[in-house]
């Protein structure tokens, strides 16, 4: 028997959550009291429109919004001086609370991906599609499939003990889309949530499409999905096969459309469309908003400056050009913008504070906002959004730059320093850090170290990898991570707390230590 969704239901999940897709707008749905499910994917346009719904619920503000406010649990970021941060405070302080709008927000959005890819899954596996080539149905639900395994992973790493593979405080894991009645679910263990996540992953590695257009980065292809799978491993304390799996991606890459981009600024200035991303959102014109919130909001912290000094540098450091610092911190926040021109690169002519795109920035020092945010902001997110007709900035899910520091971690544990120092190699050329760094004279026993430093300077201020860094790291006792964020005391203070209303609208679910 089919199953039957209320209309309201339909809209709110399929439409409502959202009001364009990744370029096309979804159909408007007749209201009624109640209507077939078959009837919102009749042909295989209409299924692709839902497929592209998924993509879009990564834009979701409560997910692009807690990657700003985690950046302070980790310290890489901080407030912006005098700026009204609600509740960023709490999360300076290692202190968040059940009750925050933000990790309310998160929660919600993340679990929106995994419902609406379960609808979508659902719909392709009963066919609902006729005209659609085998081939192409099971695209489509590999596709889902990554973004459920993502969501359930960004949830497991956000709100779950991740790095503990004995741990039973999990998160709700969901593979079906949500009945018409809610139905209290308690969270699976941390295994039993890797091993469902992994099962996706499985899948999207088989059956999702094997390339992607080089303009279209912001769509997942198998090499995506087994980059995902990367990271999950690390997580897991998989070390051989991550290791293995992360050589792969690297080896890959090419013939696949990624690359590392040569200048750093250019991962940035492209956006979406860089080489080098692997997932980014797709953010364009007045209704395609991505994430800057990291330059309203907030600076950079006093950690990620100390490590970001060029050690050989002879005077002071100056951040109005960049000088004295790994190019990677001083492009994100000396005074020059990058050349939006499209070619990137640094020593960009325009100088921020000018008239960009018919949109006027102000840098070095003063705020966009008026007076509230009283810090440099963050030129990683170099355009201004909602302007008709313009790229936005995008929210870095995946890049091919991640994957050399995964491989090298996971080679270092493994006792293989010499492929660790390979893919060290790759990423830390001068085009991309201004540094001639020696990475072989960095001892076998320092290189470990060595590593998680360089990947906080190149992935701060995107997908908070420095904070499950910091985790991981201390949880293997291979950091102090009081020595990094004082304010962090208490084991209970590494994972974030559940939601009060989610809590209060499920009674298995257990709360967190």
């Amino acid at each position: 028997m089919k199953k039957r969704y209320s209309v309201i239901i339909i809209l709110m999940l399929l439409v409502g959550l959202g009001s364009c897709d990744l370029m096309n707008r979804i159909d408007e749905i007749e209201p009624k009291h109640q209507q077939e499910l078959g009837n919102v994917m009749t042909d295989s346009a209409s299924a692709e429109s839902l497929l592209r719904n998924v993509y879009q619920q990564w834009r979701g503000g409560g997910i692009a919004r807690s990657q700003m406010y985690m950046s302070l649990m980790s310290g890489a970021l901080v407030k912006g001086q005098g700026n009204v941060l609600v509740n960023g405070v709490d999360y300076q302080e290692n202190k968040v609370k059940a009750e925050d709008l933000t990790v309310g927000e998160m929660y919600k959005d993340y679990y929106k991906v995994i419902n609406i890819a379960n609808v979508v899954i659902e719909l392709l596996e009963q066919n609902m599609a006729p005209d659609l080539s085998v081939k192409r149905k099971e695209e489509m639900i590999a596709e889902c499939k990554f973004h459920r395994a993502m969501a359930h992973f960004g949830l497991l790493r956000s709100f779950g003990q991740f790095y503990d593979m004995n741990s039973r405080f999990g998160i709700v894991v969901r593979e079906t889309s949500y009945p018409s009645r809610p139905v209290a679910q308690a969270r699976a263990s941390v295994k039993d949530v890797y091993t469902s996540v992994l099962n996706d992953l499985k899948y999207a590695v088989e059956k999702a499409p094997k390339n992607i257009a080089p303009d279209k980065h912001y769509y997942i292809s198998r090499l995506t999905a087994k980059a995902l799978k990367t990271k999950v491993l690390l997580c897991m304390g998989n070390y051989p096969e991550a290791e293995s799996v992360a050589g792969e991606v690297i080896r890959e890459a090419s013939g696949y459309g990624y690359e590392l981009e040569e200048v750093y600024d250019n991962v940035f200035v492209n956006s979406f469309n860089s080489k080098e991303v692997l997932f980014a959102t797709y953010c364009f014109g007045m209704t395609e908003l991505g994430s800057n919130e990291f330059s309203y909001n907030t600076t950079y912290g006093s950690y990620t400056e100390q490590i970001s000094l060029d050690p050989d540098f002879e005077g002071e450091p100056s951040l109005d050009s960049g000088e004295g610092y790994d190019w990677r911190f001083g492009y994100a926040y000396n005074m020059f913008g990058p050349d939006l021109g499209g070619n990137g690169g640094s020593g960009g002519d325009v100088e921020w504070g000018g008239d960009v795109e018919g949109y006027t920035l102000a840098r070095s020092g003063v705020s966009r906002g008026g007076d509230n945010v009283q810090a440099r902001t963050n030129n990683k997110y170099p355009y201004p959004d909602m302007v008709a007709g313009r790229k936005g900035n995008t929210v870095f899910f995946l890049r091919l730059a991640e994957m050399y520091y995964i491989h090298a971690e996971a080679a270092i544990r493994n006792g293989n320093y010499d492929p660790a120092r390979s893919s060290l190699k790759s990423v830390l050329t001068n085009g991309r850090t201004s540094l001639d760094i020696d990475v072989d004279a960095v001892p076998d026993n320092a290189l470990l170290e060595f590593t998680r430093k360089n990947k906080w300077i190149e992935l701060f201020a995107e997908n908070n990898e420095e904070w499950f860094d910091m985790v991981r790291y201390y949880k293997a006792g291979d950091l102090n991570i009081t020595s990094i964020k004082g304010t962090i005391t208490k084991d209970n203070q590494l994972i974030l707390p559940l939601p009060k209303e989610a809590l209060a609208g499920n009674n298995l679910l257990e709360v967190n230590p």
